[in-house]
């Protein structure tokens, strides 16, 4: 078929999409990642509608959005999580029920007419949605009303389009929900403090002192201040409560009837988990906290004078989950009595040095750039030196050498190839808190430890 009259039924909205190839990607949790293959000519069609959607909506989008949008990534979600998230007591961690595959198509259409007038357009998105799914395994094609496939270069903006509404109603609940301009006062820390103002006896003032520093100066649990805070990225998103346990369950369902009222989405109840922040939970592949005291003294530089700082939010590499990724990924294995050891990837034995190389390199390089936010980042020096291991030991396999050791004596210390290839570790692993680096992907970020 002709550019041409492509062009043409283009303009008329006449375009017709061929059913999508799909094809099951195997997840790391034994589920499958369902992805639609297209023509590269429809590709090109379908990113040029994804620029003119994301022209026209990128400046409706709230702030709290932060998925498959220019200049915001997994990393600036949760830098807001770090600067303002010490100070809520409750989480609420969203699950929508496959977002992706459940949106219905009416639901689309109807929020794409609320901006976009022109009718040749909205047919061929209609024509994009609708255009069913052929099974590789099977050849039978199938077609259903609802769904935006994994693999459409739009479905991302037209979710975010559909979520958008999610987060209009989180902002219209924030004001609504929030009240009090600070919290009342802690009883507590105010005896302590008057006792200290009216004695003499400068022990005493030490000892009083010491014990304010370890009590909240206000009412934690203060009825009449209550505070919120959203952060969605694609379809996982956190709310941040500051109220009662009642309260956070409360907008759990508030948000669970809106969805499925206004999105035509689940969410899933048992999965969306409200628990007191105080508790690490897992947010795209961080492990947040927060702190739970809040002492802590600073001097400022000009006066040198000691004040009482609010801590930030932990934001940690999750130790645990990275470590089962290793051992999914046949990098580490753990022996009978549970202690971990590296082990060898037979499945890179036949390539060359400089390859192996330049594989480890790259899960090195990736774990470090994207875990530069973490504050326990010291523990990258363990998971690189499994990874350094794991590469000993695939080495030692190729050149039917008998243990890491004789690797290391034979190649050196970075393993380095015939052509002084060798691996990159840096010597330092100190904290950065850095969260200016983009991730491109959520699933980049899930997936850092891919197996090949």
């Amino acid at each position: 078929m002709s550019p041409g009259s492509d062009i043409n039924k283009i303009a008329k909205g006449q375009f017709r999409f061929s059913p999508s190839r799909v094809q099951n990607i195997p997840k790391a949790n034994g589920k499958f990642r369902t992805l639609g293959i297209n023509s590269p000519r429809e590709k090109v069609i379908q990113k040029a509608i994804e620029l003119i959607l994301r022209t026209i909506w990128e400046p409706l989008f709230c702030e709290s959005s932060h998925g498959f949008r220019p200049n915001r990534s997994i990393k600036s979600a949760l830098r807001i999580l770090m600067l303002k998230g010490d100070d809520f007591a409750w989480v609420i961690q969203g699950d929508i029920s496959k977002s992706f595959d459940n949106i219905p198509h009416r639901i689309i259409l109807n929020n794409l007419r609320k901006e976009i007038m022109c009718e040749p357009f909205i047919r061929i998105i209609e024509n994009m949605i609708n255009c069913g799914s052929k099974n590789m395994e099977t050849n039978v094609t199938s077609y259903s009303d609802k769904g935006t496939p994994q693999g459409n270069v739009a479905s991302p903006v037209l979710a975010n389009i559909v979520l958008n509404n999610l987060d209009k109603f989180m902002e219209s609940y924030k004001s609504k929900f929030e009240c009090g301009k600070k919290r009342a006062l802690n009883k507590e820390y105010i005896s302590l403090r008057n006792k200290r103002a009216y004695t003499s006896d400068p022990e005493l003032k030490k000892s009083l002192l010491q014990q304010m520093l370890k009590v909240s100066s206000v009412d934690r649990s203060d009825p009449k201040f209550k505070r919120l805070l959203y952060i969605r990225y694609a379809d996982d998103f956190v709310i941040l409560v500051t109220g009662s346990h009642q309260d956070a369950i409360r907008i759990r369902r508030h948000v669970k009837d809106y969805l499925a009222t206004h999105t035509g989405l689940e969410l899933n109840e048992e999965k969306t988990t409200v628990s007191p922040t105080s508790e690490p939970f897992i947010f795209l592949g961080a492990s947040c906290k927060r702190v739970n005291s809040s002492t802590k003294l600073t001097r400022t530089a000009s006066a040198g004078i000691r004040k009482r700082t609010v801590p930030r939010m932990r934001v940690n590499l999750p130790v645990d989950i990275l470590l089962q990724k290793l051992k999914t990924n046949g990098f580490i294995k753990h022996s009978k009595i549970g202690k971990v050891l590296p082990t060898s990837r037979k499945d890179l034995v036949n390539l060359d040095h400089n390859d192996v190389i330049r594989f480890f390199n790259s899960k090195i390089s990736g774990i470090i750039s994207h875990y530069a936010f973490a504050r326990n980042r010291y523990v990258l020096q363990r998971i690189c030196w499994y990874l350094k291991a794991s590469c000993a030991a695939t080495l030692a396999l190729k050149y039917k050498l008998r243990t890491m050791r004789a690797t290391f004596t034979r190649f050196g210390p970075s393993l380095a190839s015939p052509d002084k290839l060798g691996l990159n570790i840096p010597r330092s692993f100190v904290q950065l808190l850095n969260f200016d680096e983009k991730s491109s992907d959520k699933a980049d970020v899930i997936e850092i430890i891919k197996g090949s």
